[in-house]
């Protein structure tokens, strides 16, 4: 609104387009939540991918942190094809793969891709319309560092 009142408006331009949406036909593959909090073993991650789960969203602490014992399992499941994105459960900030020892750094080591700012429900949703569209890893990768970090 002007300072005479009057109101214009205007397209604004997305920076992002939108996906495409499956077909009827396009399946839905399995896609779990796990939370990683410490002292969590890989119980739930292994009955995950006994289940048959495509991809995996791993809910950190902090940044996208894990631990140990958590991070040669992902390794073992990205080596197998699963795609595990790492977020965070709390309110505020980005997914940084920076910390060792289990943390962030060492997940991305072993395949695992930061969502950036997007929460776990977030991703979740994103990683499985992008399953169900087929799509490669390296491009998973790079949409949910497009849509992962602010406008």
């Amino acid at each position: 609104m002007s300072d005479t009142g009057e109101v214009r408006m205007q397209k604004v331009a997305s920076g992002i387009e939108p996906l495409p949406l499956p077909c009827a036909a396009a399946g839905s593959p399995r896609v779990d939540l796990i939370a990683a909090y410490p002292g969590a073993d890989s119980t739930l991650l292994r009955a995950s991918l006994h289940g048959g789960a495509a991809g995996i969203v791993l809910q950190g602490t902090g940044t996208g942190n894990a631990n140990r014992e958590l991070c040669p399992e992902i390794a073992d499941a990205t080596a197998a094809g699963v795609v595990v994105v790492t977020s965070t459960r709390v309110d505020a900030g980005a997914v940084v793969p920076r910390y060792g020892d289990g943390g962030g750094e060492d997940l991305r080591a072993a395949g695992a891709i930061p969502s950036g700012l997007l929460r776990p429900s977030q991703s979740l949703i994103l990683l499985s319309l992008l399953l169900r569209l087929n799509t490669p890893k390296a491009r998973i990768a790079e949409i949910f560092a497009r849509r992962g970090k602010l406008p």
